[in-house]
């Protein structure tokens, strides 16, 4: 039995990305590993071109099939594929490429650390041609590993992530996907749950941008000290602009998703691990209540005291949560707002 197994998702792959991405698997010095590649109902000639580079790698074997379920139902298909006995099972993007000593770095911070349930790394960020757009994706855009900032931000990238197999018989089935749901955030709320994560602060992944791409990391737009203000203020630039009704419903649009995905993760978290820490809870709780008003209390209020607290780094997204449900909620009073 191998110690690692590789989950690699693809869909419509460029050939020579997926080629590149193939060649730095078997390159890894850390070579007990096997994996699948799940395709996720590419059409016939780009399946048959993946079927034939996957047959040149024998540690991978190839799954498809005829319809597209989307990244996070194929990744689940991929995860629900890890054998028991393997110890750690990596998640990889068709797309990217991995440095050769990845796999060894993160086994070995696994190792080092036994409570941690995952491991992530920076990436570099490339175009398609390989050329260097920056040498680090995380150190423009710091994020800390707290709890209820990673409920709010998808900071933990699954390209670059290295989980033990443990965390799957929690983590499978994936919750509900009311929209929006990718499949590392909820593999890192598990990861926290259950052990915490640990942070390599090297780029082990080249993340390969263009226009295909789905976006598995996201930068924290409203963080840091004076975030509140700075929010208020694109508020008010927005309404000089006549475009304030224009970006309230956006807004809007924006909480409604964020709230139903976040209410899906909180009720599995809570299903799947019982009582948490009170950190944990803290955050959890607006997702575990029935009332929209204490929800909204419960995401603006310490979200407000955390910017006025000296040196605190500030997340916003609770705070545009709870003003964009309060604007779906007059507006759909007013009978204003579509679909009410």
């Amino acid at each position: 039995m191998s110690r690692v197994f590789i989950a690699l998702a693809t869909w419509e792959p460029d050939p020579r990305l997926f080629d590149r991405q193939i060649t730095s698997l078997s390159a890894q010095t850390f070579d007990d590993w096997t994996g699948v590649v799940m395709d996720d109902g590419s059409g016939e000639m780009a399946r048959d071109a993946v079927a034939e580079r996957v047959v040149r790698e024998p540690r991978l074997r190839f799954v498809t099939q005829q319809r597209r379920d989307g990244f996070y139902r194929n990744f689940e298909r991929a995860l629900a594929l890890a054998p028991h006995g393997c110890d750690y099972v990596a998640l990889c993007d068709q797309d990217d490429h991995w440095a050769p000593d990845k796999l060894e770095r993160q086994v070995a911070a696994l190792c080092a650390n036994p409570a941690t349930q995952l491991c992530y790394s920076d990436l570099r960020l490339t175009d398609a041609t390989g050329g260097v757009v920056a040498n680090s994706f995380w150190h423009a855009r710091p994020h800390g590993r707290r709890f209820r900032e990673i409920l709010y931000n998808n900071v933990v990238t699954g390209a670059t992530s290295l989980m033990r197999r443990q965390l799957l018989d929690a983590a499978l089935p994936f919750p509900e996907d009311p929209g929006g749901a990718f499949h590392d955030h909820w593999l890192a709320l598990c990861a926290m749950a259950s052990g915490g994560l640990a942070y390599l602060d090297e780029p082990l992944v080249d993340y390969t941008q263009h226009a295909g791409n789905v976006i598995g990391a996201q930068a924290l737009e409203h963080a840091g000290r004076g975030a509140v203000v700075r929010l208020l203020g694109d508020g008010l630039k927005g309404s000089r602009k006549g475009e304030l009704q224009g970006g309230l419903d956006e807004l809007a649009a924006h909480a409604t998703q964020a709230e139903a995905r976040l209410q899906s993760f909180a009720a599995a978290l809570r299903a799947r691990y019982g009582r948490l820490p009170l950190e944990m809870e803290s955050a959890l709780r607006p997702f575990l209540r029935d009332s929209r008003f204490g929800r909204g209390l419960d995401l603006a209020v310490p979200t407000f005291l955390g910017s006025l607290a000296a040196g605190e780094e500030t997340n916003l997204e609770p705070l545009k949560i709870s003003l964009g449900l309060a604007w779906a909620a007059l507006r759909g009073r007013s009978g204003t707002s579509k679909g009410r």
